[in-house]
């Protein structure tokens, strides 16, 4: 569904993160962080079967995601689940009795950004 955003989000896993997409999937939590001068650290956190992937920075010692996209992966294929931003979260979709739904008028815009997001890490991590 975000296959560019995917694409790229794996590479760094891989690239930047020196872990194999075996090891990293088969994980039950692993994060991987990037510092980078000038810009908000950037994250990739796997928690059981969710993705959160974007930047977080700190407000009054809380972290504010700026934006961080959650997944929920199953078998292999990544559902998006929402958009954490600082003024809000964007719902993309949710699992019900073990099936995905998504709202489509939210799908579409959301793709857009994640791929421009992608064309950005792509750029400043690899």
């Amino acid at each position: 569904m975000y296959k560019r955003f995917r694409n790229t989000v794996e590479k760094i896993i891989t690239q930047v993160g020196n872990v194999s997409l075996e090891e990293f999937y088969a994980s039950e939590q692993k994060v991987i962080k990037i510092e980078k001068e000038n810009f908000l650290p950037f994250s990739i956190s796997k928690e059981g079967n969710l993705l959160y992937v974007g930047y977080y920075r700190k407000a009054n010692g809380d972290l504010i995601p700026d934006p961080i996209f959650v997944f929920q992966i199953e078998d292999t294929i990544w559902h998006p689940i929402r958009v954490e931003q600082v003024l809000g979260t964007t719902n993309i979709g949710n699992f019900e009795l073990g099936r995905y739904y998504y709202y489509p008028g939210h799908l579409k815009d959301v793709r857009s950004f994640a791929t421009l997001c992608a064309k950005e890490w792509k750029f400043y991590y690899l």
